[in-house]
């Protein structure tokens, strides 16, 4: 990859997806650049926000201890900028780090705010929101029965997040559900394995990438051998729900398919050392196999570049349902006292100029997650008063006894796009299914289109 600075983006595993650039930028201190305005003057402003802090902190009537001051004013203040812009104080700055290194402690999801509401970016394979069913775009409107809707993101997750073994109630809006209902998880380590790959049919190399942590280009290409050995004669990556990592390894990925030159993805800041362009300067592993990339509303950041980097490249084309649309870059500065700040410093493009920061990247073929006559099953169900709705609900606990909700409904979850480790069968536990073809219409629909491919290349 040619740089001249390192690029990553990070997954916020409980406060939505992110970009870091952590590069060789200088810490703060007077600035370097002419000011554009006669009224923008850091150094004499600072010198009036010392001022301010000091009255307050001596001659206030109640005692207010200066460090909850200072992180409350930068708090307030960031969170006026942009979803992404935050304040962490030490404990949240420890845990992130922590999250980097490929596993945390929580229930597995990613959270984002849309139109000022708390909502579900994804959920993370094998984890508990992931086996409780909540679905990108699901709207979290209360954590242990309080109102998450005003209320900043970082302090939303510190609720969600916990001790080990102990349990966390959320309320969801979904969309085709009437009322809100709550599902209850259990708070575990969360351990990310964030590839898998099967073969379909013993001729189509499958494989999926969850997320993309501090391992998962190693992973990747390690799976990716494996599929070259067994002579694949196309290929299809799945997206689905990855909400983004470390940008070196989304980068890493693309370069697997792409010849080298080619340009993976580039950054614009206001400074010109925060620009960057990405490209290829390594052989592919997997130079002109036919692909599909699958992707669908909780595709965001990471997994947005390396679609936007395949299909723009001309490398691959991207079916199912339009991305998430994170395009935006941040770094994490440290300060002093282990608090730290995540600040939005630029905006990243696809190789054709494209930046998806709220638009997402819509696929070459849209596919909706369920059958037409799946869906069309439904809505004769709604119209006919055979439906669900005005249900009560019994939502399953830990210890699998049911807890009755009124006036709740639990829907009927459909069944992950990767299926879960097979029941116990003399004392030995099945092999983990990959894919489920059956009940998966956009794999169906990938798997159709490149067997047509097939055809008319033998053609």
């Amino acid at each position: 990859m040619k740089k001249t600075s390192i690029l990553w983006i990070l997954t916020g595993l409980f406060a939505g997806s992110f970009m870091i650039f952590a590069a060789d930028i200088p810490p703060a201190g007077p600035s370097d650049k002419k000011d554009t305005k006669e009224t923008d003057n850091l150094m004499r402003d600072l010198y009036i926000l010392n001022e301010g802090v000091r009255y307050l902190h001596d001659y206030y009537y109640d005692a207010v201890p200066s460090q909850k001051m200072v992180h409350d004013l930068l708090s307030n203040y960031m969170e006026k900028l942009d979803p992404y812009t935050t304040f962490m104080e030490k404990e949240a700055s420890k845990e992130m780090k922590m999250q980097l290194q490929g596993k945390y402690g929580g229930v597995g999801i990613v959270i984002g705010m849309r139109d000022n509401q708390l909502i579900v970016v994804s959920p993370f394979e094998d984890t508990p929101a992931f086996k409780a069913g909540l679905k990108p775009l699901d709207r979290i409107m209360k954590v242990d029965g309080e109102v998450t809707k005003g209320i900043e993101m970082d302090v939303i997750a510190d609720k969600i997040r916990g001790p080990l073994g102990t349990k966390v109630r959320l309320t969801i809006q979904r969309d085709e559900v009437k009322d809100p209902f709550e599902v209850e998880l259990t708070r575990e380590e969360i351990k990310l394995k964030t590839v898998k790959s099967t073969m379909i049919e013993d001729k189509y190399a499958y494989f999926r990438i969850s997320s993309f942590n501090g391992d998962t280009a190693n992973e990747c290409k390690e799976e990716l051998l494996k599929l070259k050995s067994q002579n694949p004669v196309a290929m299809i990556m799945d997206l689905r729900n990855n909400p983004g990592g470390l940008l070196s390894e989304a980068v890493k990925i693309s370069d697997f398919f792409l010849e080298k030159g080619k340009l993976v993805v580039y950054t614009k800041g206001r400074m010109e050392s925060i620009s960057e362009r990405y490209l290829n300067d390594e052989d592919p592993v997997i130079p002109k196999t036919p692909m599909i990339v699958l992707i669908n509303q909780g595709s965001a950041s990471g997994s947005e570049i390396v679609a936007g980097a395949l299909r723009d490249n001309n490398r691959a084309i991207l079916l199912g349902m339009k991305s998430y649309g994170k395009g935006s870059v941040q770094n994490i500065f440290n300060l002093s006292d282990g608090s730290s700040m995540k600040v939005t410093i630029a905006k990243y493009f696809t190789p054709s100029g494209v930046c998806i920061d709220k638009m997402g990247i819509k696929p070459d073929i849209e596919i909706p997650f369920k059958a037409p006559g799946d869906l069309m099953e439904k809505m004769l169900a709604e119209m006919n008063g055979t439906g669900e709705v005005g249900a009560t609900a019994e939502v399953k606990s830990v210890n699998n006894q049911k807890e009755t909700v009124e006036n709740k409904i639990e829907p009927k979850q459909p069944k992950p796009q990767t299926s879960e480790v097979g029941t116990e069968s003399n004392g030995k536990t099945d092999e983990v299914k990959i894919i489920d073809l059956e009940k998966d219409y956009q794999l169906q629909k990938a798997l159709e289109l490149l067997k047509v491919y097939k055809i008319l290349w033998q053609n």
